[in-house]
C-alpha cells in the first residue's frame, strides 16, 4: 500500500499581547523554558487565566442572597468564616464572632439604604494575631442585572480609601456577643415559628376541606332522608286510605254475612256447609233434625258426627261432588221418632266449599 499525503493551508494563529505576562511568569531565559511557557499558555484558556489571577490577587469576597444565605465564597475568604455547631448557609452564623455585629449592621444598612456601605478598621483575632480589615458591602441594584438582589461582600486586609459613590459606615463600638446571639436565636425561633404556622395553616386548610366534604355528604344524606321520609309519609297515607277501604269492605261483608245467616236460619231447609277437608263450617237449625249437631261441632269432620239417615254412600257422594262440581240428589230413609220416613238429600258443591 502507498499512502500519499498532501499539506493544506491553515489560518495563521492570532498573536495575543501577553509579553508582560510571559515576562512575569518567566523563570529562565533559556530557549527551552520559553518554549515550555508558550505551550502552557496556548493550552490554558485566557478566560480561565483571568479568573485564576482575580482569585489570587483580588480581595477576598462572599456573595449572599436576599435571605443572607451564602451562595459563593472566593478561595481566599475561608479564614473569615468559622463553622461550629449546626451547619448552616446563613452568613451571620458562619462569619467569625469578631466581625458578626459590625458586618450585620453594614449589610442591613446597605439593604435599607439601597447603596454601597463600607465598614472600616474592623478588628479580627486570628490565632495569636489581630488583623485589621475593611469590609465593603455592595448590593446589586440594577433591575436588568441577572444578579439583582444578591449582595457582594469584599474583605480588604489593608485600609484603602473608599471608592467614589460609596457610603462610609464607621465600625460600631464593640458590643456584647450575648445580645447578638440572642438576636440570632430569636430570629431562628421566629423562622421556625413561621414555618410551623405555615404547616399548621396547611393542615387546617386540609382539615377544613375535609370538613366541608363531610358537610356536603351529610347535607346530601339529609336530603335523601327527607325524600325518603316524604315517600314514607305518602305510602303511610295510602295505607291508611286502603285500611279505611278494607274496614268498610269488612263491615259490608259482615253485614252481608249476617243477612245471609239470618236468611238461612229463617228457612226450614237443613243445610250443612263443609270445607274441602269435609269439616263442618256452618249449619242451619233444621239440620239438627237429621244430624246430631251442636255448636261445638264446628270444624269437626263430618264422619265424626252421628246421623239419623240410612245412607252409607254420603261421604263418597260428597267427595265426587268435590271432584266434578256437579250436584247429586238422592232419596233416602230418615228415622223420625219411633218410625221411619223418606226424604231427599241434595249434595251440591262449588269452587270454595261444599253444602250437604
Amino acid at each position: 500500500e502507498q499512502r500519499i499525503f498532501q499539506s493544506r493551508q491553515t489560518a495563521p494563529r492570532i498573536a495575543y499581547p501577553i509579553s508582560d505576562l510571559s515576562a512575569s511568569f518567566s523563570l529562565d531565559s533559556s530557549p527551552v523554558n520559553q518554549e515550555m511557557q508558550t505551550n502552557t499558555l496556548e493550552r490554558v484558556s485566557y478566560g480561565d487565566l483571568h479568573g485564576r489571577l482575580l482569585e489570587e490577587y483580588a480581595p477576598p469576597s462572599i456573595v449572599v442572597s436576599e435571605r443572607f444565605d451564602i451562595v459563593h465564597v472566593s478561595p481566599n475568604a475561608e479564614h473569615y468564616l468559622q463553622i461550629s455547631g449546626e451547619v448552616s448557609q446563613n452568613l451571620f452564623k458562619l462569619i467569625r464572632p469578631d466581625l458578626r455585629i459590625e458586618l450585620s449592621t453594614a449589610v442591613h444598612q446597605a439593604v435599607e439604604r439601597q447603596t454601597n456601605v463600607r465598614a472600616e478598621n474592623l478588628k479580627m483575632r486570628i490565632d495569636e494575631r489581630v488583623e485589621t480589615i475593611n469590609v465593603n458591602v455592595r448590593p446589586v441594584l440594577r433591575q436588568n442585572e441577572a444578579a439583582h438582589g444578591f449582595i457582594l461582600i469584599i474583605f480588604e486586609p489593608t485600609a484603602n480609601a473608599p471608592d467614589a459613590g460609596e457610603t462610609v459606615f464607621p465600625a460600631p463600638e464593640p458590643a456584647t456577643l450575648r445580645l447578638e446571639e440572642a438576636l440570632l436565636h430569636s430570629q431562628s425561633q421566629n423562622r421556625r415559628s413561621t414555618e410551623q404556622s405555615e404547616v399548621q395553616a396547611e393542615e387546617l386548610k386540609a382539615s377544613n376541606e375535609e370538613l366541608q366534604s363531610i358537610n356536603e355528604e351529610l347535607r346530601s344524606a339529609t336530603e335523601e332522608l327527607e325524600t325518603g321520609k316524604e315517600e314514607l309519609q305518602s305510602v303511610n297515607e295510602e295505607l291508611i286510605t286502603v285500611n279505611q277501604e278494607l274496614k268498610i269492605k269488612v263491615d259490608e261483608l259482615s253485614l252481608s254475612n249476617n243477612d245471609l245467616r239470618n236468611l238461612i236460619n229463617s228457612t226450614s231447609i237443613g243445610t250443612i256447609f263443609l270445607d274441602r277437608s269435609l269439616r263442618v263450617k256452618m249449619f242451619t237449625p233444621a239440620a239438627r233434625e237429621i244430624f246430631n249437631l251442636i255448636d261445638a261441632d264446628l270444624n269437626r269432620p263430618l264422619a265424626d258426627i252421628t246421623t239419623k239417615i240410612n245412607f252409607e254412600d254420603l261421604h263418597q257422594d260428597v267427595e265426587r261432588v268435590l271432584e266434578t262440581l256437579q250436584s247429586i240428589e238422592r232419596e233416602i230413609q230418615v228415622e223420625v221418632g219411633t218410625g221411619s220416613g223418606s226424604d231427599r238429600v241434595n249434595v251440591a258443591g262449588n269452587g270454595a266449599g261444599n253444602g250437604a
